[in-house]
């Protein structure tokens, strides 16, 4: 027992001291090696990562946007400034106007945003939501009324509207290019003051023709059974919420739609795309480019092909694709929902390589070379994001045509408000969802 305790306590002689100091170099020398070769190789990848992103892309990013893209979140992530306590008449100060001297801000429920980068085009001078610009207009975020709404004052807005605020908060807080930079104070609202008058569709015409015939397409039985996708998607904030609850309410809004007498339906909205265009409806507003007679009249004639889209099933899961395209944190795959509607799609939205996308683009080709729908002017645009992102046969390649028939109506529409227009808040189209 001695001798085998003493044996294990013997110190290390030379020469085993001496094998260990020839070979703890080389292997550190060898880790040394393979670490350095990892590092060239990362190097190299990198670098020819970012110069084939530029090459392709004239970006350095493959395209993609996001927020933590952006150098200016990034700086301001390291270097933090301190949030601007603004007055409304400092707020005023940035319209627009001077964009030299005052950031582009706009305001909601309070909290300030600078839109300077990549919101000049709309919100500032003379663009489509010029209204909102160096102001808190809240409640016409909900409402949609520019004439009577620009105004923070939320009283008498029910729930759902006051979540919808947040919901465009939470936008605007997570865009990739704008950013939060304080809170605007506003004097007390007198409780004894009138709450802002409900919106009107009078408010928004040139004539009393048109309000009247949107006032009689509205209420006809057909046209609520129907449930257009086509005007649904883009005028009514019931579906913006419904939109939360993909695997909720969204399904029995689709299925409503999808269900409803496609020979009936197309024939109806037919009709109405004939009528609205007419000198003794809604004619002189088009021709001005009113926005709602606009947005009617692209969702008349997209009915048949917003039906197939919105009404596609994925092969994998049996929901809808639609809904499935809503759930998704990535929202690119819902933008592509928005072309028929001559909505563009954003810098950098990059889709999934998925079968409801390349199903969804198939559709919009084959109804491409119609010139009459804002789908031939937005198609190719939608098409090109998706060749790079999914291959050059992911889509079809279509040669929009350019003879016969009258073209599409446009009009400006941009993502951060495309539910601001038509019917949305104005309790139009609200009740025909919920009643479906």
């Amino acid at each position: 027992m001695f001798t085998e305790r003493h044996t294990r306590s013997r110190p290390p002689t030379s020469s085993s001291l001496s094998k260990r100091s020839r070979t703890t170099p080389s292997r550190s020398s060898s880790s040394s090696s393979i670490l350095r070769t990892l590092v060239n190789w990362f190097i190299i990848v990198l670098i020819t990562n970012l110069a084939l992103s530029r090459a392709v892309t004239q970006s350095w990013t493959w395209g993609h946007e996001g927020k933590w893209s952006n150098p200016r979140t990034i700086r301001d992530l390291l270097f933090p400034s301190p949030p601007l306590t603004l007055s409304e008449s400092q707020l005023a100060l940035h319209d627009g106007s001077k964009p030299s001297q005052y950031p582009l801000y706009i305001a909601i429920d309070g909290d300030v945003y600078d839109v300077s980068d990549g919101g000049m085009r709309n919100y500032g001078p003379g663009g489509a939501y010029s209204a909102f610009a160096g102001r808190d207009a809240a409640r016409a975020f909900v409402t949609g009324c520019f004439k009577t709404h620009l105004t923070h004052d939320l009283r008498g807005l029910s729930e759902g509207d006051l979540e919808i605020v947040e919901n465009w908060k939470s936008f605007y807080a997570k865009h990739a290019k704008y950013r939060y930079v304080g809170r605007v104070v506003h004097p007390p609202i007198d409780p004894s003051t009138p709450i802002p008058e409900p919106s009107t569709l009078g408010n928004n015409f040139t004539s009393t023709a048109c309000p009247s015939f949107f006032a009689t397409f509205l209420a006809n039985p057909r046209f609520k059974t129907c449930a257009p996708f086509s005007l649904l998607l883009t005028t009514s904030t019931g579906f913006f919420q419904a939109e939360r609850a993909p695997y909720g309410l969204l399904p029995y809004v689709l299925n409503a739609s999808c269900t409803a007498s496609q020979e009936e339906c197309t024939g109806l909205m037919d009709s109405l795309a004939a009528k609205i265009q007419q000198q003794n409806t809604c004619g002189p507003d088009l021709a001005k480019g009113n926005p709602l007679a606009v947005e009617a009249l692209n969702g008349f004639r997209s009915y048949r092909l917003m039906r197939e889209a919105g009404c596609q099933l994925s092969n994998t899961t049996g929901r809808f694709c639609f809904a499935e395209a809503s759930a998704k944190t990535n929202p690119s795959d819902l933008y592509y929902y928005y072309l028929p509607e001559g909505t563009s799609l954003p810098s950098g939205a990059t889709p999934d390589c998925d079968a409801c996308t390349q199903n969804l683009l198939a559709v919009y080709a084959r109804y491409a070379t119609n010139t009459t729908l804002a789908i031939s002017k937005t198609y190719a645009s939608g098409r090109t994001a998706a060749a790079l992102a999914c291959g050059p046969n992911f889509a079809p390649l279509v040669a929009t045509s350019t003879a016969g028939g009258k073209s599409a109506a446009s009009v400006t529409v941009a993502f951060d408000t495309r539910i601001t227009i038509l019917a949305a808040g104005l309790g139009i189209l609200g009740p025909l969802l919920l009643a479906t």
